[in-house]
C-alpha cells in the first residue's frame, strides 16, 4: 500500500487492515494469553507504542472496540482479537524507516452489510470485553485452563485444510480511500499460515537474504520485498487496487 502511494505521489495518512478468518483457538495461544495476565503485563498489549524506544516519537491512538462501517467494502466491522499485537509491530516498522508523521494504523473484523452485520460486530466487542474480565481475575484464569483447549491441543488436519484468512487493508488520504491491497491463504491462520510466514522467514535468514539492519527489527524492514515473493511462491496471493478518491 505504502509503495502504489509513493508511486502515485501521495501520503497514506490512515491504513485499516480488514480481516475475515475461520481458525481454531491453539492451547499454547491461550496459555500465553493466561500468563501474561497473570504477570500483569496484558494491558502493554494495548499500548500502540509498547515497541517504541523514543517517548517522543508520535502516538497511536489506542485500539476501538466500538463497531464500524467501512463504506470501500460497504460492510460492518468489529475489534480484532490479534489487532493491538499486530499494531505495535507495524507502528515499529514505521519507527525503523524513520517515519516522522506515521500514519494511523488499525486492523478489525470483518462482518456482515445489515442489521445482522451490526449485530456480529458488537458481539465481537462483547466477546473480547468477557474475555479480557474471565483472564483479569485468578478465578477465571483457573477456568480457563480447566476447561479452555490445552498447550499442544488445537484443530485437526482437517479443520486446519478447511480454515482460511483473507485480509482487506485500505489506505487513505486526507479522508479518501486510495488503495486496496489483498491477501488471502488458505488453511488455518495459525496454525497454517503463520507456520509458513516463520518457515519462509528462517529459511531468508539462513540464506543472508535480509537487508543491512540488526537488533531487534520486522519483516517488513529486513525483508521489503522478497518476503512477498516468497509468500507467493508458497501459494499465497496478494492484489493491489487503486480505489476512486470519492470511495
Amino acid at each position: 500500500a505504502l509503495k502504489a502511494a509513493t508511486e502515485d505521489g501521495y501520503r497514506l495518512d490512515d491504513i485499516v487492515h480488514y480481516y475475515q478468518i475461520r481458525a481454531g483457538l491453539n492451547g499454547g495461544t491461550l496459555a500465553s494469553a493466561l500468563a501474561m495476565a497473570e504477570q500483569g503485563s496484558g494491558g502493554e498489549l494495548y499500548n500502540p507504542n509498547v515497541l517504541i524506544p523514543d517517548r517522543k516519537w508520535p502516538r497511536g491512538p489506542l485500539p476501538s472496540m466500538r463497531p464500524r462501517y467501512e463504506p470501500v467494502l460497504k460492510r460492518w466491522a468489529g475489534p480484532f482479537v490479534m489487532g493491538p499485537v499486530n499494531t505495535a509491530v507495524v507502528r515499529r516498522s514505521a519507527y525503523l524507516r524513520g517515519d516522522e508523521q506515521p500514519f494511523i494504523y488499525e486492523e478489525r473484523q470483518l462482518f456482515g452489510d445489515s442489521v445482522k452485520g451490526h449485530l456480529e460486530a458488537q458481539a465481537a466487542k462483547l466477546a473480547l470485553t468477557a474475555f479480557a474480565a474471565i483472564t483479569g481475575n485468578p478465578v477465571g484464569r483457573q477456568l480457563a485452563k480447566r476447561f479452555g483447549p490445552q498447550p499442544g491441543q488445537g484443530p485437526d488436519a482437517e479443520k486446519r485444510k478447511e480454515n482460511f484468512y483473507k485480509g482487506r487493508l485500505i489506505g487513505r488520504s486526507e479522508d479518501q480511500a486510495r488503495v486496496m491491497v489483498t491477501m488471502e491463504a488458505q488453511g488455518d491462520p495459525g496454525n497454517e499460515t503463520t507456520i509458513t510466514f516463520a518457515s519462509e522467514i528462517a529459511m531468508l535468514l539462513a540464506a543472508g537474504q535480509q537487508k543491512d539492519v540488526t537488533g531487534f527489527t520486522s519483516p517488513s524492514i529486513a525483508f521489503p520485498e522478497i518476503l512477498i515473493e516468497r509468500l507467493k511462491e508458497a501459494g499465497m496471493s496478494f492484489q493491489v487496487e487503486k480505489l476512486s478518491t470519492s470511495s
